[in-house]
Formats: structure tokens, sequence, C-alpha cells
């Protein structure tokens, strides 16, 4: 039996053979055909998931979707950040079909952040995909689970309860996660609990659009443990050509220190931009690493090819010259010469630059919706972020131009910030003027074990005063503080009770105190009368604050509990950040001392009183 053509990009097109090979690749083709119409038990030919997914299946991925399915192969975790309409899903549904032909032991779980994605996005292109080539793939199929034997089988579901995901155990795992970016943090920690097998693979996939988590930690903090794809609306086949004049073009080979990104300008190929991406650093800030990672171990030519065809074909520029243009520096300039995109060429379902024109002109290039769905980019904040990133980051250079000799005669405060759950952590941190001089936390530790440790801090900086959060166990620290003072075990430290959700000074203008105290942080930022340490945790949890206003026109950022309930992190940090800079100082202690006339009048009745005050106003 003859077996598939290993290189797939060369059997397109059969019209570019000389004649005599003609009927030789007629009968390859009808060899593949007579294959595919019956079912496989051998996984041997399946085993690179490109070639399966186009000689066998007969589909035609793109080169982007071609790079996810190799990256796939090759990495046990691949994390993938995508525009809109980029075919991600349809990419990912090919994985599952691959990976329960390639392996004669296999388990596949889909998951996402609702049951409507789960059925209605992955497992319809698994259902249109298995429906297409059933005679090959076999098995039994339903919504949203295939069994192609007891040893092979795919399940897809979205939960709320960790549990789910037990009881799940083969040598060949593939875990795929559909809109990464929204599902909840505790269900990555349960996914965890299925990657123990050698064979274990994860896929995430979706749009950027959460500035926190296991998905946005993939392309920062994490990013050496995951290899990284980003997909660009650009970057899709409908961008091959753009419309005369229109902002969007084929993409063309850049000088080395670009990105090939194109000036809205010039036209010409600009520096990478800073981001809202990884914690900056004292000479970089956050996006300066850009996407040196995501094309890791590619060829350095592959930016260099000419476009291809969904089949893989080379496809060349109709007009001569546009690709290559020279100015005075010779840069590369974008086609405007192209009008439409040709019907053969277009591909349903799929980001076009008429949409892409349309989300630009609407929302701005600023925006979080045209970062996210047209640049497939992790927004410098979204559009409800209390405190922009932008910010934060200069708050963290400023962090490296500070000198501490400035700030000696000033006094030091502290923001105590108590653990009140297993995974919260006990945060404190002191600052003295405009700067953070130490940030410690420390989780799973007993109130008398907490309120030492805060104490031995504030000792290390000479605190003066420390805030703490007494909501929950923190007023049990407060409280033990006051008793140490009063037996005269501790001296010289203020202990300052903070309730967050008390009512606000200024009642019209904010939900509650805590808000308040959030909104004076953001002011500070923005006045860069701050500076705090690179931690990317704390960075992390300032970005991702989220405000609304409610009915009352007030001001009101989520709750804690709201927090954890989506997922994430507990913002211990940035709590403990506010607690330090923001918290309202107590109310100043007033005493009056009775003059000798007032003396004089003790024990006078309140109407003799009253006449001698009557007569001292004459």
């Amino acid at each position: 039996m003859q077996t598939p053509n290993p290189n797939p990009t060369q059997h397109d097109s059969i019209h570019n053979r000389p004649q005599q090979e003609t009927p030789r690749i007629i009968a390859h083709h009808e060899n593949q055909r007579n294959q595919r119409s019956r079912p496989h038990t051998s996984t041997k030919p399946f085993q690179d998931p490109v070639t399966f997914a186009i000689d066998w299946l007969g589909e035609k991925p793109w080169q982007k979707q071609r790079q996810i399915l190799r990256a796939l192969k090759l990495n046990r975790q691949v994390a993938v950040r995508s525009c809109n309409a980029s075919g991600k899903t349809y990419t990912a549904a090919l994985a599952v079909i691959w990976w329960l032909m390639a392996h004669e032991e296999a388990l596949v779980i889909t998951t996402a952040p609702s049951e409507r994605q789960v059925k209605n996005t992955l497992w319809r292109e698994i259902r249109d995909i298995w429906e297409r080539n059933k005679d090959l793939i076999g098995g039994k199929l339903n919504q949203t689970s295939l069994e192609l034997s007891n040893k092979r089988f795919a399940y897809g579901f979205s939960t709320n309860t960790p549990e789910r995901f037990q009881g799940f155990h083969s040598e060949n795992v593939l875990i795929i996660v559909d809109e990464a970016s929204g599902v909840r943090e505790f269900v990555y920690e349960a996914i965890l609990g299925l990657m123990t097998s050698r064979n274990a693979k994860i896929l995430l996939i979706g749009n950027p659009s959460s500035l926190a988590g296991t998905f946005y930690d993939a392309f920062h903090k994490n990013r050496k443990h995951w290899k990284t794809i980003h997909i660009a609306a650009e970057d899709t086949p409908n961008f091959r050509h753009s419309r005369e004049g229109g902002r969007f073009s084929r993409r063309n080979v850049h000088p080395e220190g670009t990105d090939g990104r194109v000036s809205p300008v010039n036209g010409g190929n600009v520096q990478r931009t800073k981001g809202a991406h990884e914690a900056p650093s004292p000479s970089r800030s956050a996006r300066g690493r850009g996407e040196q990672s995501e094309t890791r171990g590619m060829p350095t030519a592959e930016a260099a090819r000419p476009f291809r065809d969904e089949r893989g074909a080379n496809k060349r520029s109709e007009v001569s010259g546009v690709c290559q243009g020279r100015s005075g520096e010779g840069q590369s300039q974008p086609i405007t010469e192209i009008s439409v995109i040709s019907g053969s060429e277009y591909i349903p379902g799929l980001a076009t630059p008429e949409w892409a024109e349309s989300i630009l002109e609407i929302k701005g290039e600023e925006s979080a919706s045209y970062q996210i769905r047209v640049l497939g980019e992790f927004p410098d904040e979204a559009d409800d972020t209390l405190i922009p990133l932008k910010h934060i980051e200069n708050a963290v250079e400023k962090f490296f131009q500070d000198s501490d000799d400035n700030q000696q005669d000033v006094e030091a405060e502290m923001g105590l910030d108590v653990a009140r759950f297993g995974d919260d952590q006990t945060v404190a941190i002191v600052r003295r003027g405009n700067s953070v001089i130490d940030l410690v936390s420390h989780r799973k530790s007993d109130l008398m074990n907490t309120t030492g440790k805060t104490l031995e801090i504030a000792k290390k900086h000479d605190v003066n005063t420390i805030n703490i959060d007494e909501v929950g166990l923190g007023s049990a620290v407060v409280d033990r503080i006051q008793e140490l003072k009063r037996s005269n075990e501790v001296n010289g430290i203020q202990t300052v009770g903070v309730n967050g959700g008390n009512k606000a000074q200024e009642t019209e203008k904010f939900f509650n105190l805590r808000t308040q105290m959030f909104d004076g942080l953001r002011q500070r930022f923005a006045d860069g009368e701050i500076s705090i340490p690179n931690d990317p945790e704390l960075i992390s949890q300032l970005a991702s604050i989220i405000y609304i206003y409610n009915s009352r026109g007030q001001l009101q950022i989520e709750t804690k509990q709201q927090i954890r309930d989506s997922g994430r992190q507990s913002p211990d940090k940035a709590d403990a950040l506010a607690l330090a800079f923001t918290a309202p100082k107590p109310p100043e202690l007033r005493m009056w001392i009775l003059s000798d006339k007032k003396t004089e009048h003790a024990g006078l009745t309140i109407a003799q009183r009253r006449r001698i005050a009557r007569r001292n106003r004459r």
C-alpha cells in the first residue's frame, strides 16, 4: 500500500509537474482517497499532525495552524494568543482527532469557561471534521464526546467543580483549554492533576483579554515553561491583500531589530513598543521582551517566505515591486495597490481587513478591543481597569532610580493584609515617603507567628504606624499588638485597624472606604508619586483591579470575594500597598484644659453660668 505523501506542501498542484508524471500523481491521490474510506486501527501513519490533517483528513490548515500542530507535537505546553476569527478553535479540533488517531491509548479532555462554548465552538468543529472523515476515524460521536475504543476517547465539559477532572488516567493525555483567559484558576489547579504521565500535553488557546491568571502568565513570568504562539489579524490568509489606501497589508520581510509592524505614519517598519505583558525590569518595561520566544525553534527564513495558500502552495503577489518597495532608508512599504480580496483567495469565517478597519475606526488604536480582537495582544489595560499598566510600569522604573538617601528622614509606615484563606497570603509592605522599601509575604502562618513577624519587620525599618486590614483575622493581630503595648512589651508603634467595607469619607463619590483608598492609589500612580518593586504578582494584581459606576454614580471596585469567585488570585499585595499609602489617618486626640477662670465657676448653676457668659461678651 502506498503511503501518503510525506511532503504535503508539494502535492497541491499537479499542473506544474511534467506531463509524464501526471498519471502517477493522480493514482497517488486515488490511493489516498481509498485509504481514507476505510477505518484504520494502526496509529503508525498518523504520527505527524500536519501530514495527518492534510493527507489523511483532506483539511487545509494555513501556516499558523500548521505551526500550532507542530508545536503541540514537539512541546509539552503550548499557549496561543490570538485575534478573533483566526481559526484557532478549528486547529484545536484537528489536534483532538490527531491525538486519538496517533496513539493506541489516548485521552483528550477539552474545557472552556461555559458549557455553551464547549458544545457550540470546539466540539462543533470536531463534529464537522468527523462527519467529513467518519469512515477513516470511526468510533462513536456524541455532542461532547468521541470514543474510538475503550482506550481512546475524548470528552468536553465546563465545570465549577474541580473534582470533575479527577479519575481520568492515560499514558497519552492531551488537555485543550479553549478561551483560556476566561477559565477560572481552580480549574487550572485541577488540570495539573491530569499532567502526571510522561506524554501529557496541554494546549491553551484564546483571546488575550485578561491581565492576570495562568494564560497571561504563560506569556510572561512563566514563559520559559511554554511554547508560545501569537496570531494577529494580519497573519491570517484573508489579509494577504488590502484595499487601496487601507491600514492593513501583508507583512513584509523586515529589518533586524523591528517586528515587522507597519507604521501608521509612513508605512515603514517600527521598533517594537513597550506593552502590557510581563513584569517590568530596571532596564526594560513590560513589553520589552516582546515576542522573541514566540518563534523559537522556527527557521530564521520563516518570516521571509512568500505567503502560502491554505494548502501550503506558494503564492506570490500579483503586483510586482510592492512587497519590497523602497524608501529613502530602504524600509519595506505596505501594499497599497491591490484593491480587494479575490473570491478564490477569500476563506470564509476568517478575519477580513474590512472588519479590522471597522474596529479601528469605531474603537480606536489604543482601545482594549482593538488590541485584543485585531492585534491579538494583551491590552495596555482593559477599558474598565482602574490603574493603567503604563503608570504601574513607570512606578517600577522609578523604584530603581530613587535613592533611599533622600527618604531617610521620613517616617516609615506599614500596610498589613492578613490572610483569611488557605491560598491567600499575609503581606506586609513598608514605605518611606513615596517609595516601597520592603515587601514580605508568607502563607499558612498562625496569628501569633504573623504578629511576631510583623513586629520584627516594624523594628527593622523603625516603623511608627501599622495600618492593618481588620476585616476577619486582621482584627486579632490588632488586638494582640495593643495587648503587647499595654504590657509595655511593644513601644512607639501605633496600630490602625482599617475596614475597607466602611463608608468612604466622600460618600457621594465612592461606594466604600476600600474604593476610596484604591482611587487615592490610582492618583498617586498617575501623578508619579509612588515607586514600587518589580514584583510580578503585585503588578498583575494592580493591573487587574476593575471598577464600575453604580446606580448612584459612585465609583466601586470589585470586592475580594468577587475576585476569588472569578477564579483569580486574591489581591493581597495590592491591598497591602493601598493600606501602606492611602489608609485614612486616625482622628487626632484633642484635650481641653479648663482655665483658672472657668475653674472659678465650678459648682454654679447653668443659669448663673449663662449670665456670667453674657456679661463677659459685653
